[in-house]
């Protein structure tokens, strides 16, 4: 039967929702470390999308803006955020994780 993770993640590392998961944002501007209570029995699947700017009267932010995984395994995951010009920068983002 398949776990299903999921979280969100304020732009300091904090945590605005869901449960099974620990965040570490470190100094590095936009990486955060994501790291799972239980690890998975193998690799799960992951997925992340950046939320900018989290305010619902704006247009909505630069579509070049975004969320991604720069590492993925049984017990972790690492996400990094941007900005539209590839810059790294601090910003709230959602994950979905799905495993055995």
């Amino acid at each position: 039967m398949a776990t299903i993770l999921y979280g969100t993640v304020k732009a300091d590392g904090s945590k605005l929702g869901g449960d099974g998961y620990t965040v570490n944002h470190t100094k590095d501007t936009g990486i955060y470390y994501i790291t799972f209570t239980r690890p998975f029995n193998r690799m799960p699947g992951a997925s992340t999308t950046q939320i900018y700017p989290n305010d619902k009267s704006s247009k909505g932010g630069d579509t070049r803006d975004n969320a991604l995984l720069i590492y993925l395994d049984a017990g972790e995951m690492i996400v990094k955020t941007g900005e539209s010009d590839g810059d790294a920068k601090d910003r709230d983002f959602t994950f979905i994780v799905v495993g055995d």
